[in-house]
């Protein structure tokens, strides 16, 4: 874990990919009891950013926990917190902006949440793109901040919100030009892959990406070997008998790799 040394108070940095959640909920807990037992008006100030970091912590551990309602519910009150914190105190040192960042943050998975709650795809797109302008901002703010640990980890939840915009964009356009649905499938899976490369946990977005992708690549195998045949029997019919049967063997060629891919 990161210790965020140059704060005003000393805790551990969480950046949303680490796995031992409940070390970070327990260490929070303890300096916001802290705080608010010193009684005075700047120690409750500062347990307002700890309730934030609490509740966005516990959130987490319900959004990969597949508890979509309960982590909605959790990053909205963790981006209630550091507003709360930000506008009760007079200043704008690194704990503010850090306070500002987890804004970003918590805003961001409540639009992502949301998208992944709501069946409209186009409600979906709109909930995905507003998470990823958030996230935007958070790996803006890390990197001026010089935290690098933090900014890859925000440059994950990034570029796995961009991969299911374009997986969205892809479905919406797969049956009207599919060259262009499976370009954006193929950015959605490039994406994908760089956010499991931060955190590994985003590989179970990776099968049904790949199962739209397979489907999109066999549905245009069969338009081919449909065309081919359709070719074909044109040539049959006009008695050019060697080409119609070239034509025919791409056909079943082309029928066979699609085929291969439906198994």
């Amino acid at each position: 874990m990161e210790i965020a040394i140059e704060y005003e108070v000393k805790f551990h940095n969480y950046n949303g990919n680490e796995r031992d959640l409940e070390d970070f909920i327990e260490e929070y807990q303890f300096i916001r009891e802290t705080r608010r037992n010193e009684g005075n008006v700047n120690s409750k100030v500062l347990s307002y950013f700890f309730d934030g970091l609490i509740a966005l912590t516990k959130a987490d551990q319900s959004f990969w926990n597949g508890d979509n309602q309960s982590a909605y519910s959790g990053y909205q009150e963790a981006a209630r917190m550091f507003n709360r914190f930000k506008n009760s105190r007079n200043s704008n040192i690194r704990l503010d902006i850090l306070s500002e960042r987890m804004a970003y943050r918590a805003n961001g998975l409540i639009n992502l949440t949301d998208a992944i709650i709501i069946k409209d795809a186009k409600t979906k797109e709109e909930m995905f793109s507003k998470a990823l302008s958030n996230f935007n901002e958070e790996v803006s703010l890390a990197n001026k901040m010089n935290e690098q640990m933090s900014s890859y980890a925000a440059f994950a939840r990034a570029s796995f919100t961009e991969s299911q915009i374009l997986l969205i964009v892809a479905n919406s356009i797969k049956n009207t030009d599919s060259d262009k649905a499976k370009r954006s499938l193929l950015k959605s899976r490039a994406s994908l892959k760089q956010a499991c490369y931060i955190d590994p946990r985003y590989i179970q977005y990776m099968d049904p990406l790949e199962e739209t992708l397979d489907d999109l690549t066999r549905h245009r195998l069969l338009r081919r070997a449909e065309m081919q045949a359709d070719k074909a029997t044109h040539q049959s019919e006009n008695g050019k008998y060697l080409e119609a049967k070239v034509l025919f063997q791409n056909a079943m060629l082309l029928h066979r790799r699609a085929s291969a891919l439906a198994t």
